[in-house]
């Protein structure tokens, strides 16, 4: 989608990251209540599989890791495309051009020029998305299911059901630890990213 959006030209490129950003313009629980409309056992998803293949196709997509990961992935999309797509916007085109000149095909020019120089973007996606992930809280409680919970979810539990608060404590300090760790881990890749910025 990052690699969609740099070949486009920059008006037509601005409609599509305004689409992109769609998942922002409404709040999280607002869109965790609309999914379990879509992926319900009776939702738009199921009942459009029931006309296509019949009342024997049907897939669980609530309560499960299937409904947590998809909801998810609707809110932290737009933060991986994003941080790639800041790294495929400061390439290089005369690199690629030279690539193509030397007979390089679509595929090789991708994986040895592209991908290694958006590496940059490809990790500081992945660091936000992980340290945003592993606080989510809404979503997996909405949509995921009691067998497979979240660290966030884990602590509420202890905290609220189990009364053990010793625990959640513990679990509590354990996530702050990995954050920290993660936005430091950030700053890092984000500062190499701006010095190879610099440097080129």
């Amino acid at each position: 989608m990052a690699l969609h959006l740099s070949r486009q030209p920059r008006h037509i490129r601005v409609r599509y990251m305004i689409l992109i950003m769609l998942p922002f313009w409404t709040s999280i629980l607002v869109k965790s209540f609309a999914l379990t409309v879509l992926l319900g056992n009776d939702g738009i998803v199921n009942q459009l599989l029931r006309w296509i293949g019949g009342p024997s196709l049907h897939f669980s997509m609530m309560f499960n890791r299937i409904g947590a990961v998809i909801g998810m992935i609707n809110y932290l999309l737009p933060f991986m495309v994003f941080s790639i797509l800041g790294s495929l916007l400061s390439l290089d085109q005369n690199l690629v051009k030279a690539a193509e000149v030397m007979g390089a095909g679509h595929f090789r020019i991708f994986r040895r020029v592209i991908l290694p120089l958006s590496m940059p973007g490809v990790m500081a996606g992945i660091v936000i998305n992980f340290t945003l992930s592993i606080g989510m809280y809404i979503t997996p409680a909405l949509l995921g299911g009691r067998q497979d919970m979240m660290i966030a979810n884990l602590i509420d539990f202890y905290t609220h059901q189990s009364l053990d608060w010793a625990a959640a404590s513990a679990i509590a300090v354990v996530l702050l630890v990995i954050s920290g760790v993660l936005v430091a881990l950030l700053g890092r890749v984000r500062g190499a990213q701006a010095g190879g910025r610099v440097h080129g």
